[in-house]
């Protein structure tokens, strides 16, 4: 097949495909797979604005013995501009500088690995910039968080659910992407708490964290009220009425409501009655 640069430009539009296809699975993140696609996108557009590609290459053109030899030095110094400046012309920051090259690299590391590039990887030849992470953040006191948390509203389902989630990140230190990720089938009850299986957590590992007893009363309390909530809204139920049954399940309820619980739960009427009887 002649190479031809319509050819090749596709030929670079495939192996970005299969690369973003092995970060998405990797982290198993559409977040993550979605940053990587587009920083790629925009850094290809901006090597397009001068004529080149990702290969360093120009794109009308077959290349000459020297435009090849310059093509890693071409891409390290657009690199370097495109990861510096901002789509509004103001200047990146040091993380998100480091985090553009960190995905450029990976692209480029990537095709070479897997010989579907030739070239060295142009990004090392560029230095990250040092960053103190956090340099403005401020510690919160222990008598500030405790005031904070004391001072949320627990009568309220709201409230029941910032306490729990407070606590959650406070006692576990997780991101917010792991915490908000997680389901029911995530949560395995053990005695007098619970363990917790953060599936996607970073580099897509997946972690347990056993939960003190407090936060597991928080979390639990949070998600029994939710879910009674959720029930007397898809039963169309008074709240009060479900709160009532889980107080005191022996309790009577009318066959209307009866019929609107089983539906809204998906089992027959029969199934909510506790049919034993006592053994004279």
């Amino acid at each position: 097949m002649e190479l031809t640069p319509q050819s090749q430009s596709a030929h670079l539009t495939a192996i970005i495909d299969v690369w973003l296809k092995s970060k998405e699975d990797a982290s198993e993140s559409e977040r993550t797979g979605a940053t990587y696609r587009g920083y790629i996108t925009t850094f290809r557009a901006a090597l397009q604005t001068v004529g080149l590609d990702l290969d360093g290459l120009p794109l009308d053109r077959l290349p000459s013995v020297e435009e090849q030899e310059q093509a890693v030095t071409k891409l390290f110094l657009a690199a370097q501009g495109w990861a510096s400046i901002s789509a509004r012309g103001k200047v990146i920051r040091g993380a998100t500088y480091n985090q553009r090259l960190s995905v450029l690299s990976s692209f480029y590391t990537f095709a070479r690995k897997r010989r579907l590039l030739l070239i060295d990887n142009p990004i090392d030849l560029l230095e990250r910039r040092e960053v103190q992470e956090y340099a403005n953040a401020q510690p919160l006191s222990r008598e500030r968080v405790k005031q904070v948390v004391d001072a949320i509203d627990r009568s309220v389902l709201a409230g029941k659910r910032d306490y729990a989630l407070l606590l959650l990140f406070l006692s576990t230190g997780r991101r917010a992407s792991e915490v908000l990720s997680l389901q029911l089938k995530h949560i395995e009850p053990v005695e007098d708490t619970a363990i917790l299986h953060f599936e996607h957590c970073k580099g897509g590992k997946g972690m347990y964290d056993k939960l003190e007893r407090r936060v597991w009363r928080a979390l639990y309390d949070y998600l029994h009220n939710a879910f009674m909530a959720q029930l007397a809204r898809k039963a169309d139920v008074d709240s009060r009425t479900v709160r009532r049954i889980y107080r005191e399940p022996t309790s009577e309820i009318s066959t209307v409501v009866l019929d609107k619980l089983a539906t809204a739960l998906a089992v027959r009427p029969s199934d909510l009655i506790d049919s034993s009887t006592d053994q004279a």
